[in-house]
């Protein structure tokens, strides 16, 4: 089987991967491209997602999770079984942030406890023995960490 795609007939690569899982990176080579090989299959894509079921963003990324056939989501209740301090700092290093910018202050008593001003380290153990101060949700994949606000930004690691 032969296939012919002009690149501007596709938003991106990932794009066309996802509608049709047929096509490879040598596609794109140029502007033009065959491919006669056997198609390659995708396998799942493993997504952990700290969640809070209460929380409308938190409920909306897990929601766009779940509806991706090729997607294995891992829930994690975090204000249940809340992550170590050494996870989160991986988790804010991961997502090119901030323990601070990971600070939830709507809700909370941070910002009376002094949370925005304070080093890292501290935040972290904050967030280690009091969940709530974890903004959320957080989603780790092989592509990435992202804090999803919005919940759109999901889409960036999957």
């Amino acid at each position: 089987m032969m296939f012919c795609v002009r690149r501007a007939d596709i938003a991106s690569q990932s794009h066309l991967q996802e509608v049709s899982g047929i096509f490879d990176n040598a596609l794109f080579s140029s502007g033009f491209g065959w491919r006669s090989e056997p198609e390659k299959e995708i396998g799942p894509m493993k997504a952990t997602i700290w969640h809070n079921p209460k929380c409308g963003t938190s409920r909306k990324t897990l929601a766009i999770l779940e509806n991706l056939s090729r997607v294995e989501v891992e829930v994690i209740e975090y204000l249940k079984d809340p992550p170590s301090a050494e996870k989160l700092a991986q988790l804010y290093k991961d997502a090119g942030t901030t323990p601070n910018a990971g600070l939830r202050l709507r809700g909370t008593d941070a910002a009376e406890r002094g949370m925005p001003e304070a080093s890292a380290e501290d935040v972290l153990a904050a967030m280690a023995a009091d969940p709530i101060l974890i903004e959320r949700p957080l989603v780790e994949t092989d592509k990435g960490v992202r804090l999803c606000r919005p919940q759109d930004t999901v889409l960036e690691i999957l």
